[in-house]
């Protein structure tokens, strides 16, 4: 379903997804900013959504806007009709308070004094039709952001793995359609 009849990805928008596979950070972001600053592009662009999903691991449901930035780690689902912060901070990992020190020496393989990574990385999924206001950093205990889950400008979402979506009205039935259930 197309809700605009005004936007279509152009054809060299696959063109610009096959040549994103290079691995150069200068040109992958100028094919992001050249993608990003069509009118509605966040919005309605099924090419960007899969540059995100393919190259970065992030995964962004149609309709939503402001997740696509490197900003938002890897492992990332965003639902369908999401508003989500470019400046949302998300916080995957706590170093381990056992070890001699919280330094990233005792934990990260990438400085060479231990053989792997030390940590668990948590991911983190945001349901559908919800909103992160600005600002907004989410700490590692947060794994899910339920469906029309809202967090207001400026928060801190401790959690306890889970923050479940804010039912103000029900706006639709939530019935099987053959033998699928919506969520």
């Amino acid at each position: 379903m197309q809700m605009n009849p005004n936007y279509t990805d152009k054809p060299i928008d696959e063109f610009l997804f096959r040549f994103y596979r290079i691995k150069s950070r200068y040109s992958r972001k100028i094919i992001r900013e050249l993608l990003l600053h069509r009118k509605n592009a966040e919005i309605y662009s099924r090419v960007l959504r899969k540059i995100f999903s393919q190259y970065h691991d992030i995964h962004i449901g149609m309709y939503s806007y402001g997740a696509f930035t490197l900003s938002i780690p890897a492992g990332t689902v965003v639902g369908r009709y999401s508003s989500v912060p470019r400046n949302l901070l998300v916080l995957r990992g706590n170093p381990p308070i056992t070890h001699k020190s919280c330094h990233p020496f005792f934990f990260n393989p990438t400085f060479h004094y231990v053989d792997k990574f030390l940590i668990t990385r948590s991911r983190l999924t945001i349901g559908n039709d919800a909103y992160v206001g600005m600002e907004v950093t989410i700490l590692s205990s947060v794994s899910k952001i339920g469906d029309g889950g809202q967090l207001k400008i400026g928060a801190a979402e401790p959690g306890r793995g889970l923050l479940p979506g804010i039912h103000q009205a029900r706006r639709f039935e939530s019935k099987p359609i053959r033998g699928r259930e919506f969520v």
